[in-house]
């Protein structure tokens, strides 16, 4: 659990929750497989199935979904398992936004190492244009400047 917990919210297309210091572009709808299989007027139904829609876009993961809390631990970056909802997690679990959350989270442990700082206290400036110089593109600001 860490300061800042990925949502629904975030997902949306219309009035997406603005991420103040993302580090990864999710682009992948909320991909929630069903939980179980129930009969409802005698046919079977998968309960809890969420695929897509047409309120979802791309998002920005924060970096701070991938620091726990200060109190819980000041050395561990966890870019497979950010802080989410079960909803939002179903949009980041892939392979590709998985990737590019490990190459900020070692990035970010560079900079903390070299700044002898606890991971949550790395400057986000500081790790934002250490990402873009590497060809990282960490936010949706910079796809849509792009494309």
């Amino acid at each position: 659990m860490s300061d800042y917990v990925v949502t629904g919210h975030h997902v949306r297309r219309t009035n997406p929750t603005p991420v103040p210091d993302p580090v990864a572009v999710a682009y992948w709808p909320p991909d929630t497989h069903h939980v179980r299989r129930i009969v409802r007027d005698g046919a079977a139904y998968n309960e809890g199935f969420v695929f897509g829609g047409d309120d979802w876009g791309p998002f920005g993961v924060s970096y701070r979904a991938l620091t726990p809390r200060v109190r819980d631990a000041s050395n561990l970056l966890e870019p497979a398992c950010p802080s989410s909802s079960h909803v939002a997690y179903g949009a980041i679990r892939l392979e590709w936004t998985f990737f590019v959350l490990g190459q900020s989270a070692g990035t970010a442990a560079v900079l903390a190492i070299q700044d002898g700082l606890p991971v949550q206290q790395v400057p986000y400036d500081k790790l934002r244009s250490r990402l873009i110089a590497d060809g990282q593109v960490p936010s949706i600001q910079l796809v849509e400047k792009k494309g």
